[in-house]
């Protein structure tokens, strides 16, 4: 009995769903404009019925604390990558709110104040471009141990969505790769 349940529940649930024969028959497409007045009021509506449900997290003790370990100031940079021998971290402080992908030497990391070499600023790139770029990270171009990387692809989303654009950096100009001059 369950199981037929659970198989005319499925039914009813998935018949509004798209197929191969119907691809575009999506009644939740809209969900896809996530800047989208409808898309953002549905958010806002499913955010008030969690909060009614479980309470503010502000509210309580360990989220005060959590959002304080993460405000500190006391934070040791994690190395994402290391290339050619230099030491890649993404740092995120109240004057890069959105981010820099920075760099130094494993000598000058081991110092108390590592002076970092900026590859990529967020802020910056946002401010020039228009767009509220939030980083998703770096994949380097590997061919091999013993040839030098040069290029990676950097991995960004328009304010944070889940949607990614992936774009082709130099490393040693420090710039996005353009159509015009790559390779």
């Amino acid at each position: 009995f369950m199981l037929a349940r659970l198989a005319m529940s499925a039914a009813i649930t998935d018949a509004h769903l798209p197929t191969l024969a119907q691809p575009d028959s999506d009644p939740r497409i809209w969900l896809e404009d996530v800047t989208g007045e409808e898309a953002l009021a549905w958010v806002k509506a499913r955010n008030a019925a969690a909060l009614s449900s479980f309470g503010n997290p502000s509210d309580s003790a360990t989220y005060s604390r959590i959002l304080e370990i993460l405000d500190s100031k006391a934070k040791i940079p994690y190395i994402g990558r290391v290339l050619n021998g230099l030491y890649y971290n993404f740092w995120q402080d109240e004057t890069h709110v959105r981010g820099i992908w920075r760099r130094c030497t494993l000598d000058e990391y081991r110092k108390e104040e590592p002076a970092w070499e900026t590859a990529l600023d967020l802020d910056a790139l946002g401010a020039a471009e228009g767009v509220s770029w939030v980083w998703g990270g770096s994949i380097p171009l590997d061919e091999g141990p013993t040839v030098r990387k040069e290029r990676v692809m950097i991995r960004l989303s328009r304010g944070g969505s889940d949607a990614t654009v992936v774009r082709e950096f130099d490393l040693d100009a420090k710039a996005f790769v353009s159509r015009s001059n790559s390779r």
